[in-house]
Formats: C-alpha cells, structure tokens, sequence
C-alpha cells in the first residue's frame, strides 16, 4: 500500500500508530475497494467523514460516487476512510483512541477470506478434516447422500453436528413448487443448511422464493456466466460453478469461475462464488488466485494440499542433524 502524506501524518496519531502497526494494512484497504456487503451498509448509513469530491458535495457516502470518483477516492483518501468506518464501527469519541475491540471488530466485518469446505456425505472423512480445523463448511448431492445409505435429513443433521459452517442440501424435485416444499423442509432440518438447487427454470424460480423468505440457497450446475448472472439476481446465496466438468470436455473451467467473480464485482452482487468439482491442488490454487470466496473440495484434495517432497525431505534432514547429537542409546 502507496503511504501517502496524508496516511503518514495520521499514523503519527495514537490511534493511526495503532492501526498502521496492524499487519492487515492491505487487507483493510481491499475491503473498502471492493465493498463488501457490510461495509456498503455501513456506507448507507454514515457518510465518510473529510470526503470531498468535486461535485459530490460535503461527506458524501462512498456508494453514490460514480466509479472512478469511488477509486479514487478509496486509493486517496484510505486513512479517512478507514478511520471514519474504523471509529463508528467501535464507539470511539474522538479520533485519539479505539477501544481494543474496535480492530477485533472490524476485521470480523470486513476481512475477506476464502474458505474450504469438503465435498462430501462421509461423516468418517469430516471428522478427520474437522481435526485440522480448517473446513468451513459442506457441500453434498444425490450421489454423496446414497453412496452413505441413510435418508438424507439424517446425514445432514449429523453432518450439521460435525462442522459449524453451511452445509448444502440439494432437493430431489425437479418443479419449481415442489422445490420450494423440500427447500423449506430441508431449512428446518438445521440453521446451518443452504438449500441446494440446480440452475435451471424451476430452479431459479424456486431460488426467488425461498431467498426471499431468508432461506439461503445454492445455486449448483453452473456452466456458463450468463447462468451465474440469472442465480445472482435471483437472490442466491452460492454459485457453484463446475471447474473440472468444463475441463472435461475441452474448455478451461477456471475462466469460468474468473467471469462470474468480475460480473459480481461490477454490480456489486452478494452472491458468493463457490468453485466447484476442484480435482486437484492446482485447481483449489488457481481459484484462490481467480477471487473465489469458497472452492469446495473431495478429502483426497484437501489431504493432498499438505504434501510436497521438500517438505517430507526437510522434516527428515532436521530430525536426523538432532538425533545424531542429542538420541540417547
């Protein structure tokens, strides 16, 4: 991040020091250009404190800049930005100090971060991914429910119990009223279930329904932007766009996933992106670098992000340097 003149005279601030000594300065910065969800209701709700643009008034709120007014004033004016939000968010008086949960806060708010989850039915497999702690959620199908053999409200309620996040439960009706019925039956099974609906008429019409009565849904079989783009509007929770099936049949599926993120940012939809059918490390990589919020993974991916043979070949070297000197007979 560029420090300007005017983001080093308000480090030199005790709140400023306390802020440009925090490591996510970058971070910080991302969200505001990006404009998450929550900073943009925070936005709504107070306008940015010393922003002055030309022909935008006094305090305006960052949202009804036009767009390159809103980069520049994000680039420009970051530490009255981030102060501002920074100093509201927490319930600070004065711009001197923030209470210690203000950063805690914020960053709760608005730190981006792509998440795991594990594709999968296996309760054996979750447990074991649950122990490294680093899953955020579940997604299942047809055919990950019945390779398990137990009626699928029951293996999502105990998929529920093993890990904290959203888990996806995908409908089995094929019409839009039918959908919906299951959708809500399946909602009440447990607060973490996303309904999970296939992207097509029915599917998006039952999308509509039920995100409008606050059940979340993921919009699954995704192929194609213009698809993502009717999931969005139809008020989806998650598009899981299918990386590795477009790779099967010729095309390149991450330039998919690539699409769909900057169709989003452009109109500001808070539709999450889920990449899908990942096949391999390099696939779980490039969607990080592609801007996915979620890519979803089989075990046998996940477990194989661990390995590579420098890693094994350097463990192996430290252990027997020590063990020549300090391994007792």
């Amino acid at each position: 991040m560029r420090r300007t003149p005017a983001f080093r005279a308000w480090a030199a601030t005790p709140g400023g020091m306390e802020f440009d000594n925090f490591r996510c300065r970058r971070e910080a910065l991302f969200a505001v250009a990006t404009r998450t969800p929550r900073f943009r209701h925070i936005d709504r709700s107070h306008p940015v404190q010393g922003l002055r643009m030309p022909g935008a008034g006094a305090s305006p709120h960052l949202s009804t800049l036009p767009a390159p007014q809103r980069r520049t004033a994000t680039c420009t004016l970051f530490p009255q930005l981030r102060a501002s939000a920074l100093l509201r968010c927490s319930g600070a008086a004065g711009s001197a100090g923030w209470p210690a949960r203000g950063l805690d806060w914020f960053q709760s708010l608005y730190w981006v971060r792509m998440k795991l989850f594990l594709d999968t039915a296996n309760l054996d497999e979750l447990r074991a991914a649950a122990r490294w702690g680093i899953v955020d959620g579940v997604t299942t199908n047809p055919t990950l429910i019945a390779k398990e053999g137990i009626p699928r409200e029951e293996q999502i309620a105990a998929i529920c119990e093993i890990v904290a996040g959203p888990v996806s439960a995908e409908v089995i009706a094929v019409e839009a009223k039918a959908m919906i019925t299951e959708g809500r039956a399946l909602a009440r099974v447990h607060k973490n279930v996303v309904v999970k609906l296939p992207l097509t008429r029915d599917g998006i019409e039952a999308c509509s329904a039920l995100s409008g009565e606050g059940v979340r849904v993921n919009v699954t079989l995704c192929f194609s932007p213009a698809q993502a783009l009717l999931a969005a509007k139809a008020g989806a929770y998650f598009i899981s766009p299918f990386v590795g099936r477009l790779d099967d049949i010729g095309a390149t599926g991450m330039d998919l996933v690539r699409q769909i993120v900057a169709i989003y940012e452009n109109f500001d939809f808070e539709t999450q992106v889920l990449a899908a059918s990942l096949r391999g490390a390099l696939h779980v990589v490039e969607a990080a670098l592609a801007g996915a919020h979620i890519g979803t993974l089989p075990f046998k991916v996940l477990d194989s992000l661990f390995n590579h043979p420098l890693t094994d070949k350097g463990l192996e070297q430290f252990l027997k340097d020590y063990n020549k000197v300090f391994a007792t007979t």
